[in-house]
């Protein structure tokens, strides 16, 4: 009987650079493993495109827009380690994303909950004046609660904010590091329990852990750190400037690196699953392999993640793994806002009426098709929103900004590059009407209208 659960996050991880959703190249042994003896999702897509855009969805199942969005988690929304936690479950989170930490609120319903970057252990290392100047400036903010505002405030902040923000090494704890303070907790805890672990390695951005740069050599690629750490610096320029390029070795050797990073991790997710199973936890857990969006190498003219909606920053990995689930590949279009409902169908416990997403349980156990079901994923960018609308076959993309859309014939072009709106208008006209009716659902800020709403676009079927 399944009574534990790992969620295990990994940022930035895109599904098609892993050997089990067909990259050409052995990134991932530990995780294809989990795959081949688990249930492994090929089509699955995360809400958003980028971190404060897509967890939402992956801890409340609710879409990221549905409330104010100021970055902080709505505390109208309820979080699964909430509903765990008030079921009788030890809760614990192991991070150190500051978009994720304590003071956006993603604390709520956990026992313990290190992230790192606000803890006193951190404080005595000596980067106590940086991260006061942090707690100011995201208090202020967490008080204002317009994405306008929001944005203005963050142009006026500091460099070492910036820096911050953007992750450099010195803030963020590798996979090592991270799987320590979790193991530690395992050999104590009382079960059932719930464990969110999410790596930091495979952002872009930062220099890679020395040891990452031992599988370099398995991809035929052996830089020097000085090639590395200018490149990044680089990125770093073009994140905000926008006046970079990048010739196609740089962006082999981007590949490259994120193809170690990958490596890198899956070997500490199997050193994680031994310890598991050395106290003898693996027939009573869950292991949940996710992540919250993509990375692009330029597909869409931009090295990183941000407001846009295409699939190599979508499309993510999803695995259920645990014995008693048994083992499939499932071809169905599922998105990340399905993945509470579906841990807490697993453990027997009614999902709260708030949230959105449909369990996946009745697929693992028969392998039946949905049907008439798309997925919504959106983003703001400049204050306005981004909303794309997918099935199988279509996507639309709508830009409220420049009111423009954009719809990709996926079977045909893969790599969403020939926008056929003007020549498939019916198309567009019957997809909008979805993205319409979820606009709608967004803008209602009546919470019991919101409920009366949700109601009546499920009792049609809608959603």
């Amino acid at each position: 009987m399944i009574k534990n659960v790992i969620l295990i996050t990994i940022d930035t991880l895109r599904a098609n650079h892993l050997s089990c959703y067909g990259y050409y190249r052995k990134t991932s042994p530990t995780i294809d493993r989990l795959a081949r003896e688990g249930v492994l999702f090929k089509n699955a897509f995360s809400n958003g495109p980028w971190t404060p855009f897509s967890f939402p969805s992956i801890l409340t199942s609710t879409y990221p827009l549905q409330f104010p969005f100021n970055f902080h988690l709505s505390s109208d929304r309820i979080t699964i380690s909430e509903v765990l936690k008030k079921n009788g479950y030890s809760t614990a989170a192991f991070h150190s994303n500051p978009y994720l930490s304590r003071f956006y609120g993603y604390d709520r319903g956990f026992d313990v909950f290190s992230d790192f970057l606000f803890t006193e252990e951190r404080m005595e290392v000596g980067e106590n004046h940086i991260l006061q100047s942090m707690e100011k400036i995201i208090k202020k903010i967490l008080n204002e609660r317009t994405y306008n505002l929001l944005s203005k405030l963050r142009k006026i902040v500091s460099k070492k904010w910036k820096k911050l923000m953007e992750f450099d090494q010195r803030y963020i704890e590798d996979a090592g590091s991270i799987n320590k303070k979790a193991v530690e907790w395992l050999r104590n805890v009382k079960e059932p329990f719930f464990l969110w672990i999410h790596y930091m390695d495979v952002r872009m951005g930062y220099i890679p852990p020395k040891k990452c740069l031992e599988y370099l050599k398995d991809f035929n690629s052996s830089p020097d750190e000085t090639k590395i750490r200018k490149l990044c610096e680089k990125k770093y320029r073009h994140k905000y400037s926008r006046k970079q390029s990048f010739s196609d070795e740089e962006i082999k050797l981007f590949i490259d690196l994120y193809d170690a990073e990958i490596r890198y991790v899956d070997g500490h997710i199997k050193l994680l699953i031994n310890e598991v199973n050395n106290m003898d936890l693996t027939y009573d857990t869950l292991i949940v392999i996710t992540a919250d969006h993509g990375e692009e190498f330029l597909e869409h003219g931009d090295i990183a993640h941000g407001p846009k909606l295409y699939d190599e920053l979508l499309h993510v990995p999803l695995i259920f793994h645990a014995p008693e689930l048994g083992k499939g590949v499932i071809d169905d279009l599922v998105s990340l806002i399905d993945l509470a409902p579906t841990i807490v169908d697993i453990l027997g416990i009614e999902k709260p009426k708030q949230w959105l997403g449909e369990s996946l349980l009745p697929l693992i156990r028969s392998n039946k098709k949905r049907t008439n079901r798309g997925i919504i994923s959106e983003v703001l960018h400049d204050g306005r929103r981004k909303i794309c609308y997918r099935t199988k076959k279509w996507k639309l993309i709508f830009d409220e900004g420049g009111n423009r859309y954009e719809l990709y014939d996926l079977e045909r072009d893969k790599k969403e590059i020939n926008n056929v709106a003007k020549e498939y208008p019916e198309v567009v006209e019957a997809l909008s009407s979805k993205i319409k009716e979820h606009i709608l659902l967004e803008n209602e800020t009546n919470r019991k209208k919101i409920k009366e709403t949700i109601k009546k676009l499920k009792k049609k079927g809608r959603i």
